[in-house]
């Protein structure tokens, strides 16, 4: 059993090596390597103790590195739920980074960058802002930002 913890630590150290882990991933992969339930209760409760995984950290890193991309907070929202992250824990993270962003400019930044790209090609206007909601929206932002902004954008180019 103790080769099983030790080699089960070293497989974990691997994988936060690479990035950091939520709970739920961790434990899958745990699964997906058939370690003992019991040995892998035991690793989780270890790293846990050394603040190797913390799902609020989890999710303020990954919320940052998606912000970056740049993704909506409805998009990441998703992602952190398929990664086991509590609800009250995204809500929190969230929260905590929508008083730091500014989603509106994210969103004008992107779909003034696209129209502009769009307009190079013979597509009418009303295609391109269809084109623009549609890829914001797969982005994760919130409608009412999209299409206040798309509205905007067309009014000053058309």
């Amino acid at each position: 059993m103790h080769l099983n913890f030790v080699a089960g630590c070293n497989y974990v150290w691997r994988l936060i090596k690479i990035r950091m882990r939520s709970e739920r991933e961790t434990r899958d992969k745990l699964k997906s390597k058939e370690f003992p339930p019991d040995v892998e209760e035991q690793i989780i409760q270890h790293f846990k103790e050394i603040g190797q995984i913390n799902d609020s950290e989890f999710a303020s890193s990954w919320l940052r590195s998606r912000l970056a991309k740049p993704l909506g907070f409805r998009a990441i929202s998703i992602e952190l739920k398929q990664k086991g992250i509590a609800k009250d824990i995204i809500e929190q993270s969230i929260a905590q980074a929508a008083c730091q962003v500014d989603e509106e400019g994210i969103v004008r930044k992107l779909a003034q960058k696209r129209w502009e790209l769009y307009q190079k090609r013979p597509i009418e206007p009303a295609k391109i802002k269809n084109k623009l909601y549609a890829y914001l929206m797969r982005r994760g932002f919130k409608q009412e930002i999209i299409v206040d902004v798309l509205n905007s954008i067309a009014r000053i180019s058309l």
